[in-house]
C-alpha cells in the first residue's frame, strides 16, 4: 500500500529551512479545519527506532522515498525543531510514556537498560495509557517496550490493556531472538513463536487491532513501536544474515560486521509500507478524520542513518543525536500540509494527547511536557521553551533556550546558535559570555531537581555483585595489574575485539566503542583480568602485548562493557613499571596514592602532564582522562 504525496522538498530546501525555519515538509492541499467531532479521537502513535532526522524523504532523504510517511506529513503538520528526550532509547521511552523528564525515575538513568531485572518503569507511576483509561480509552502496545522485564515490569502493569512485541532493546527480525540469546516475542505476558519478518508482523497486528477497535467503537490508543531501523541489519529476504548471526562467534544481533546503506534503505522502506497499511486500515474503517496519527523516532540515527544537516549520532547530545522527525495528523482539528517552528520534545506528547482526549494528568506527578495543540491548531503562537539534557557517557550536558544551546562534552564547553548554525561549528561562548554563563547556571539549578547519576546504572545488579567479589579478592591477593588501553586491531573468533590495558593514571586514556567514551574523570581504577573469567578471552598476537599480560574483550557486548566499566569505576590504581614505545608519559613511583611527592617523567606523551622527558613533577591524585582515539576510523581500528 502506498499513499503518495504530490510534492517533496529537496535537501537544499531543507538545509535552507533548518536555518530559517520557513520550509514545508510536504504540501498536500489547502489549509483547512474540519468540524470538531463530539467523539474523543483515536490515537495511533508510531515510533521508529534509531531513525535519523533526514531518513525519510519528506525530511530530505535523497536516495530513497517513504511515500506513506510523506503522506502523513502532507495531511498534517511537521515539526522542524523536534527533539528526543535522550540520545538513547530507554530514557526517551520513559519520558514518552510518563510525560516527565526521565531523570526523575531510576529506569531513566539507564542509558540504555540492559539486563537488570530489578529496574524498570514502576507500575504505580501514571502513564499515558493509564491516564487515558480513566476517560474510557482502551490501549495496545505493539512492538518494543524496553522499560523492564517480568515479573516486576510489563506494559500490562503500566496501563496497557494488550501487548504484542518484545521487552528488550533489540530483536532479530527473523528468529526473534534478543540480545541475551533468548526468545523475546510476546502476546500479552505469554511467550510465543511466530515466523515472519518482524516489521511485517508488527504492522500486520496493528491492522488487526484497528479493525477490532473499529467494531467495538471504543476510543483507543495504539502505540506502534517498530524495531526498525535498529540493528541487526536485516531487511526483508535477509534470512541468511539472520542464520549467520546465530552462529557461534558471529557477534550475535549486534551485527558489527554487517549492514550497508542499501540494507538500511530496505529496512526503512519496509517500515514505511507497514505504516501505509495502518493508514489504509484507518481509512477503510472510517476512522481517519477523527484519528490522531503521530510518527517520530526515539532518538537520533546510528551507523547508517542520515542526520543531515546536523552533526552527531545516537548517544551524543549534538543535534544529530537529539533532533528527530516528527509529524502529526488529525484532519478534523489540525490544518493540512503545514510545518511548525515550535521547539518540542518527546515528553510533550503526553500532555498533548491528554488534552485532545479530555484527560488530566495526575497532580501527584506533574508533567514536564507541554500541550502542543494550541500551536498545532493555529490558536496561539509558538511557546518559548527551555529544555535540558544530560548523558553520562562523555559527561555530556545540554540546554536549549531560544536559538541558543549550551553543550558540554567531557571538559569541552560550547555555546551554539543552532538555528543559524545547525552544524554546531561556531562556538559563541566567549562572544556571548553572558548567555553562556546563564545557561550553565540554569543547567546546574535544573540538575539538582533530578535524580543524580549513579555508577550502578552502568551494569546489572548480578554483574555488580560478582564484579565486586572478584575485585575484593584481587586486592587481597595482590594480583598484578596491567596498563589500560583500548585497541581493536586484534581479531579473535572471527570478530573484532578490544585489547584492554591499565596504564599509569597520570597519562592514560580510555576510549570505548563507537564514540561512547566513558566518563572516567576523577576516578581511580584497577583491572585484574587474571581473576575475571567467563567474559574475557586471551589473545597473543603481539609479543609486546604479552610482555605485560593482556586480555581481549568484545566491546560491543553490553555485559562485557558494563563489567569493564564497573571495574574501572570502583577500584584503586595500582602502579606499574612496564615500559612501551607507545605508552606515552610515565611517572616513576607516581601511582596516584602519593599526592605531593616529586616524580620523574620518563617518557613524553602529548596527552599527558609530564613534559619534557626527565622533568620533575609533583604527583597528583590519579585521574583517568578519556581521549579520542588517535587512530584512523575503520573496521580494525578503535573508533
Amino acid at each position: 500500500m502506498s499513499l503518495t504525496s504530490k510534492n517533496r522538498i529537496t535537501r537544499r530546501d531543507l538545509l535552507r529551512g533548518a536555518a530559517t525555519g520557513m520550509i514545508a515538509l510536504a504540501v498536500g492541499g489547502k489549509l483547512k479545519k474540519g468540524q470538531r467531532s463530539s467523539k474523543p479521537p483515536n490515537i495511533v502513535f508510531i515510533l521508529a527506532d534509531d531513525l535519523g532526522f533526514a531518513d525519510v524523504s519528506c525530511y530530505g532523504r535523497p536516495d530513497f522515498k517513504t511515500p506513506n510517511i510523506d503522506h502523513l506529513a502532507a495531511t498534517g503538520v511537521g515539526f522542524l525543531q523536534a527533539y528526543a528526550n535522550s540520545a538513547v532509547c530507554t530514557a526517551t521511552r520513559d519520558a514518552l510514556i510518563t510525560g516527565r523528564y526521565q531523570y526523575r525515575l531510576r529506569v531513566g538513568l539507564e542509558e540504555p537498560l540492559a539486563g537488570n531485572p530489578d529496574v524498570g518503569l514502576p507500575p504505580e507511576h501514571p502513564t499515558l495509557p493509564s491516564m487515558l483509561k480513566k476517560v474510557g480509552y482502551s490501549s495496545t502496545l505493539i512492538g518494543k517496550w524496553h522499560l523492564g522485564v517480568l515479573p516486576k515490569f510489563s506494559p500490562l502493569k503500566s496501563g496497557y490493556d494488550h501487548f504484542y512485541g518484545f521487552r528488550g532493546g533489540a530483536l532479530d527480525y527473523f528468529s526473534h531472538i534478543g540480545g541475551r540469546h533468548q526468545d523475546d516475542l510476546w502476546d500479552d505476558d505469554l511467550s510465543i513463536h511466530q515466523t515472519g519478518y518482524l516489521t511485517d508482523l508488527l504492522g500486520g497486528r496493528a491492522v488487526e487491532v484497528i479493525r477490532s477497535y473499529a467494531r467495538s467503537q471504543q476510543p483507543f490508543l495504539l502505540s506502534l513501536h517498530f524495531n526498525a531501523p535498529h540493528w541487526p541489519w536485516e531487511a526483508p529476504g535477509d534470512e541468511a544474515e539472520s542464520r549467520r548471526l546465530a552462529q557461534p562467534g558471529s557477534g550475535g544481533i549486534f551485527d558489527l560486521d554487517g549492514g550497508s546503506q542499501k540494507t538500511y534503505q530496505r529496512m526503512v522502506e519496509a517500515m514505511d509500507r507497514q505504516i501505509g497499511n495502518v493508514l489504509q486500515a484507518l481509512d477503510t474503517n472510517g476512522l481517519t478524520d477523527n484519528s490522531i496519527v503521530i510518527f517520530t523516532s526515539d532518538n537520533g540515527g546510528e551507523r547508517f542513518a542520515d542526520t543531515w544537516p546536523f552533526t552527531g549520532k545516537k548517544t551524543e547530545l549534538l543535534e544529530g543525536g537529539l533532533r528527530i522527525p516528527a509529524v502529526i495528523s488529525w484532519p478534523v482539528r489540525i490544518p493540512r500540509g503545514g510545518t511548525t517552528d515550535q521547539v518540542a520534545i518527546s515528553m510533550d506528547w503526553v500532555a498533548t494527547l491528554l488534552a485532545a482526549a479530555g484527560g488530566e494528568a495526575d497532580p501527584a506527578y506533574p508533567l514536564d511536557g507541554i500541550n502542543l495543540l494550541p500551536v498545532l491548531t493555529k490558536d496561539s503562537n509558538s511557546t518559548p521553551r527551555k529544555l535540558f539534557w544530560r548523558y553520562k557517557a562523555n559527561a555530556q550536558r545540554a540546554v536549549r533556550d531560544g536559538n541558543y544551546k549550551f553543550l558540554k562534552i567531557l571538559d569541552n564547553t560550547f555555546l551554539f546558535n543552532v538555528v543559524e548554525d545547525p552544524l554546531e561549528r561556531a562556538n559563541l561562548k566567549d562572544r556571548e559570555g553572558d548567555i553562556y554563563r546563564r545557561l550553565v547556571r540554569e543547567w546546574y539549578d535544573w540538575n539538582v531537581t533530578m535524580l543524580p547519576e549513579i555508577k550502578e546504572s552502568l551494569l546489572t545488579a548480578s554483574m555488580a555483585n560478582s564484579s565486586r567479589i572478584t575485585l575484593e579478592r584481587n586486592l587481597r591477593t595482590r594480583i598484578p595489574t596491567i596498563p589500560l588501553r583500548l585497541r581493536t586491531s586484534d581479531w579473535s573468533l572471527g570478530i573484532p575485539w578490544c585489547v584492554v590495558f591499565v596504564r599509569s593514571a597520570d597519562c592514560c586514556w580510555f576510549n570505548s566503542f563507537d564514540r561512547d567514551i566513558l566518563d572516567l574523570r576523577e576516578e581511580k581504577s584497577v583491572l585484574s583480568p587474571a581473576r575475571i573469567t567467563g567474559h574475557l578471552a586471551p589473545s597473543t598476537n603481539h609479543a609486546w602485548d604479552r610482555a605485560v599480560g593482556k586480555v581481549a574483550v568484545n566491546p560491543h557486548n553490553w555485559q562485557i562493557k558494563k563489567l569493564l566499566s564497573y571495574l574501572i569505576l570502583n577500584a584503586r590504581l595500582v602502579p606499574t613499571e612496564s615500559r612501551h614505545e607507545d605508552s606515552g608519559c610515565w611517572s616513576d613511583g607516581c601511582d596516584g596514592t602519593q599526592s605531593g611527592k616529586a616524580c620523574t617523567c620518563t617518557r613524553t606523551f602529548r596527552y599527558g602532564r609530564c613534559s619534557p622527558s626527565g622533568a620533575t613533577v609533583i604527583c597528583r591524585p590519579a585521574v583517568l582522562r578519556p581521549r579520542r582515539c588517535p587512530f584512523p576510523r575503520g573496521p580494525d581500528r578503535c573508533s
